[in-house]
Parts: structure tokens; sequence; C-alpha cells
């Protein structure tokens, strides 16, 4: 008889470790296969192009991982998102797929698994029952809110902060399940790391302090929580001291408080409603009555659910309560500047206050549906995960490329003009300048002031030589670009940008005006500094020019057009060993670009070195075979050496193509030299 107990719960506990190991196997391969098409998905460029695309050249190498700590996510110093752990995972991304996006994609779907694999084993810890578990976190794994989550790579923060913050909680557990000093350790690095990937992490002790209030306080005491704050204080500190280094200056982009708090409010009720009707799901969604209503419509019946069956008492339902606040509330305090008309909120920051409605709700269905599992029951849980997982499914596709992203915005709220004002991006990106008007047109007539569609309207007008038009969409962009502060960082590019069509339609009075403001107000920027010295070089004031040269080079020595420019202002200072200097310099840097040699070709002859500039102008002539003025100079090279057959040849050919100046017509003083 003792034998046979023996057996049964040897097959007992064999048949739970093998349910345990399938609810494993589901929790893994049903989001794997519900997600995996993401991984063929493109950059949203919505944050992704700032923070991966455009700082590909640091996170491609790997020993810029000492960077990651000492900058905010954007690689600058000036907002408050310190996510260094976030970017070193983007430098293991980089070293996968390199500026493709598919490893990027992929990491973003195995956290997601594996948070809900956690997620399944925190549930269990918090005593409810295994299939009630496995339910809730399937439910958790394909919920629609959760889809951009694992579609948008920028939502990376979140996903480490979930899965390592989760691992936090158990380790928590453990510990005072056994008082292993493991336990201690696994919850040391699992809450650093939490720290390191979103500052949200800082809620996770008070959550912890809650637990253990509620549900251990009766058998342990107070002291025995002294490790762990031990362990905080120094994981705070560890924390805080880098990212007080590492941020330095005010977000210009955000403001916060209790004036944001009110603004983001209605946050709460649309994500409450959302987690149990998920419709209207947008890449960026702004507030909407109907959501509101609906959200708080539900938030009343779950209320009445609780109190009715006197239930709210219950330590785990307080617990999830008090997750879902913890987690809902703190980031009201912060809003963009440009939120009613870009995004109000965003659906993957649901990822953690979700948890805390599903406890609450596996809490429920142990409490009040002890049979849950009955055949009609089991039946319906099964079905609202396959709805959910179809809406996650079809959502997804809204995250496959730009223009798709953009579009779920616009669909989801015609009002979004930031959706509108980069969907033309994306359109001129591919070639479509008509539809990129249109959408640039639509985002100024649902906010005027918004000035970034205003400059994109002038790269157009530019593009297609029409300067006067140009000119005025940039003015307009410069006009708005303070209304709303931090909506862009535009105004120093809508300077430059400005000037340089004022100097083409020779205004070169009104570029210099606001040229000066613009290096007064921007003494880094060297190209304000250049189109400077190109105003004062098209006024004759050589010497102005060079030093605004010489200024824009100290700013930035790189752009081999500011080396061209000074060796011109040189040329007709009469400096031509300093202008040779210079052009030397641009060919080094640009040797594929035909003027560096063209205006090289300039010093040598005014230098009496005739053999070396008719080799420059023939160069340039390989790049240029219409340049009139090539011809023409080297005809005068020929000339000089006494070769006049080719110099007449030259002078031909100059002619033949529209250059009309003669031999005989030379008064530039360098060129009589």
């Amino acid at each position: 008889m003792k034998k046979e107990k023996i057996n049964n719960r040897a097959m007992n506990t064999s048949e739970s470790r093998n349910k345990f190991y399938l609810s494993l196997f589901l929790l893994i391969i049903i989001p794997a296969v519900l997600y995996f098409k993401v991984i063929d998905f493109n950059f949203s460029t919505y944050d992704d192009t700032a923070i991966i695309t455009n700082n590909y050249a640091i996170i491609s190498d790997i020993k810029n991982i000492p960077l990651a700590f000492t900058v905010d996510a954007f690689f600058t110093h000036h907002t408050s998102f310190y996510r260094p752990l976030q970017i070193v995972s983007f430098m293991a991304d980089a070293q996968i797929s390199g500026e493709k996006p598919w490893a990027y994609h992929l990491t973003n779907l195995i956290l997601h698994i594996l948070t809900g694999v956690v997620f399944f084993i925190l549930l269990i810890k918090l005593n409810i029952k295994r299939g009630t578990a496995l339910f809730f976190a399937l439910l958790y794994s394909v919920h629609p809110l959760l889809t951009s989550a694992v579609c948008w790579i920028p939502a990376r923060g979140d996903l480490l902060l979930t899965l390592s913050g989760l691992l936090s909680f158990i380790a928590f557990i453990n510990y005072f399940n056994n008082k292993r000093i493991i336990y201690l350790f696994i919850h040391f690095i699992c809450f650093l790391f939490a720290c390191f990937s979103k500052e949200t992490a800082l809620i996770i002790p008070f959550l912890l302090m809650v637990y253990f209030y509620l549900i251990l306080r009766e058998n342990m005491k107070w002291k025995e929580l002294v490790p762990f704050w031990i362990i905080w204080l120094s994981s705070f500190l560890i924390y805080l001291i880098p990212r007080e280094i590492s941020i330095t200056g005010e977000n210009p982009t955000s403001f916060s408080g209790i004036a944001a708090f009110i603004k983001n409010l209605p946050t709460i009720p649309i994500t409450f409603g959302k987690i149990f009707i998920p419709f209207g799901l947008t890449t960026m969604p702004l507030f909407n009555g109907s959501s509101i209503l609906v959200g708080v419509i539900l938030i009343i019946i779950f209320s009445y659910i609780l109190i009715k069956n006197k239930i709210y008492k219950n330590p785990y339902i307080i617990l999830g309560v008090l997750w879902f606040l913890a987690f809902t509330l703190p980031p009201l305090y912060y809003r963009l500047r440009e939120a009613e008309f870009t995004t109000e909120y965003l659906e993957h920051r649901t990822i953690l206050p979700l948890i805390g409605i599903l406890i609450m709700l596996g809490t429920i269905c142990s409490t009040l549906l002890n049979k849950w599992l009955s055949k009609g029951v089991s039946k319906i849980f099964v079905l609202l995960i396959i709805i959910y997982a179809i809406i996650s499914y079809i959502y997804c596709n809204d995250y496959s490329g730009p223009i798709t992203f953009f579009s779920s915005a616009i669909a989801s709220n015609p009002n979004n003009a930031a959706a509108y004002n980069s969907r033309g991006i994306e359109y001129i990106s591919e070639g479509d300048i008509e539809k990129a008007a249109a959408d640039f047109d639509r985002a100024i007539e649902i906010y005027p002031s918004f000035s970034s569609p205003y400059f994109n309207k002038g790269l157009i007008s530019h593009a297609e030589h029409d300067y006067n038009k140009a000119e005025y969409s940039f003015s307009q962009a410069l006009r708005y670009d303070t209304l709303v502060p931090g909506v862009t960082y535009l105004r120093s590019t809508i300077i430059y940008n400005l000037t340089g069509e004022q100097i083409i339609l020779k205004k070169y009075d009104e570029a210099i005006s606001l040229l000066r403001k613009g290096v007064n107000q921007f003494p880094g920027n060297s190209n304000l500094f250049y189109n400077l010295g190109l105003a004062y070089y098209y006024t004759g004031k050589y010497d102005s020019a060079k030093s605004e040269y010489n200024k824009a080079i100290l700013s930035d020595a790189k752009p081999f057009i500011y080396y061209i420019n000074r060796g011109r202002a040189e040329i007709q200072l009469s400096q031509f060993e300093d202008a040779l200097t210079d052009l030397n310099k641009a060919v080094e840097l640009k040797p594929d670009f035909g003027d560096a040699y063209f205006y090289r070709g300039m010093a040598f002859m005014n230098l009496s070195k005739f053999n070396d500039a008719i080799s420059d102008f023939s160069i340039a002539l390989g790049y240029n075979p219409r340049s009139g003025r090539a011809y023409y100079y080297r005809g005068v090279s020929f000339s000089k050496i006494n070769k006049m057959k080719e110099a007449k040849d030259n002078f031909e050919r100059a002619e033949s193509i529209g250059y009309k100046d003669t031999l005989s017509q030379i008064n530039n003083r360098y060129l009589l030299r």
C-alpha cells in the first residue's frame, strides 16, 4: 500500500512537470508564430532613426559600450531618457545584422516571449492556479496592446525593464520562501538591470514592500527587509551617479508637473478600456472621446464586480490595483509639448500596467471561478485568446514600414499633423513628391504653427529650383519655430537653408543680417559661418568671407566645400599659396569633385605653374565636359607656355559651349599674372 502511494506521488509529480513544460512550450511557440513575420519588417523611422540609424557608427563598434552609460537614449545629454542597457542591446543587434533591422526586431520578439514565460512563473508564485496562470500569461503574450512593444524597436527599454523587473520580483519571493543568499544576488543584478533599462524601475521597491506588507508580514519581520534596502539603495547610487553626469541639460521637447498630469489623465481610462476591448489601436495614438467613455464605463463595471463580490480586500487584488496605478500614474507627470498633434500616449507603455490588471483577473478567477477549467469556460478563454491573437496578427502589419506606420496613425486620427509630416518625408524618400507636398499641406492645415512641414516644403521647392517659394517656406518655418518650444530642433538648420535661398536670390544684405543673429545664437554651427562667408564673398568682402570660413573650419574641419570656398576667397585676395593649401585639402577630402580641381588649377595658374594648372583643368573637364570656364582657363594656361594651337582650340571650345570671354577681355587681376 505504501509503495502504491509512493508510485502515485511520483506519477503526479511527473504529470505536473510535464504540464509545466507543456505550458512553457505554448508560451514560447504561440507568440513566436504570431509575431515571427516582424523579423522582415523595416525600421519605422519614428525614433529608431534618431536612436539607431543616425548613430550606427557608434553602436556598430562594441568598444563603445562604456559610452552607453554617459549619454541619453538619443546619444545626447539633453533629454531625460537614460537607457544604457537599451543602447548596449542595440550594439549587440548591430553585431548580428548591421544596419538591417531584422536582428533588432528579433531581439524584441525574444524579450517579449521570455517576459510571457516569466510572468507565468510569477502568477504561480502569487498563488494563482497553474491553469489560470497559463491562460493569463498567454493572454499577455498575444494581447494587441503589446503589439507595439514587439514591433516598434524603440520599445526595447520597456521590454528590458519588464523582464528584469519581473525576475527581480520572483527572486524577492523566492528568498523569503527559502532564505537562500543566491536570490539576494539575483535580485540585485535584475533590479540593477531594470534601473539601467528605464527609470520607471524605481517603482519596483515600492511594490515589493507592498507585497511584503500584504502577504508576508504575518510570518516575517520588517527587519528582514534590511538586505533589500541595502540592495535598493546601492542600486540607486550606481544608477543615479552616471545618470546625473550624463543628463546635463533640460529637455525642451517636454514639460512636467501637475499641468502635464492633468492633461494626461485620459490615458488611464483609454488604456484600461483597450485592455478589455482592444479596438482603435494605432501607432501614434491621440485622445478621443469614445475611447475615454468606454474606459470609464469599464472601470465602473470592474469596480462594481470587486465591491459586490467583496473581494476588494484580497491582498492580491490590492497588489494588482497598486501595480496598475504605480506603473500608470508616474509617467503622466511628463508630456511632450507637441503631444496634441503627434502622440498623447504610447500603447507599449501598458506592458507593465497590464500585468497589474491580469494579476487582479487571475485572482478573481481563482476566487470566483473555482471550476473555471470546466468545459464551457475553457472554450470561452481559448476563444478569447484566439480573438486577441488575430487582432494582434492583423495590427502588427501597421509596423511593417514607415508608410504603413504613419498611415495607421492618420487612419485612426486624421488630425495627427506630425504623422502627415513624417509620412510626407517618407514619400520624398520614395520619390513621390506630389504625395509628400499634399501631406505637408495637410499638416500645416491641421496645425499652422508646426514649423517642420514648412521646412520640408522649402526643401521640395529648392529641389525644383523654385527659390522664391523655397525662401517663403523657410521663412514661415523660422517664424513658427519658437511658437511650440521644443517641437523641432530646426532653428539653426532653418536659418542655414533660408539664407542659402537668399544668397541664391542675391538678397545678400538680408542673409548677412539673419546670419549675424544666427551665429550669435548658435556659435557652434559651422554651416552658418559658411553661409555668412558666402554672403560676404558675393558682396566683394573677401577678407570678411575668409574670416567666416576660418570659423566654419574651426567648428568643423571635415566639409571639403569649406576649403574650396576659403581657397576661392584667398585667390581673390592674391593669397595663392594659402589657396593652394586649402584646395589640396579639398581634393584630399573629396577627390571626385570637379570644382576642387578647377579652383586648384586657378591657384596653380596664378603661381605660374601652368602645366599643373592644365592638368587640373583637364581633370575638372573629365567631371564636367561642358564647363566653358575650364576650357577657357586651360586655353589661358596653354597660351602662357606658348602652345597657341592648343590655346586656340580651348578658346573655341569654350565659346561654342557659350562661354563668352575672349583672351583680349581678361580683366581679373589674378588672371593677368
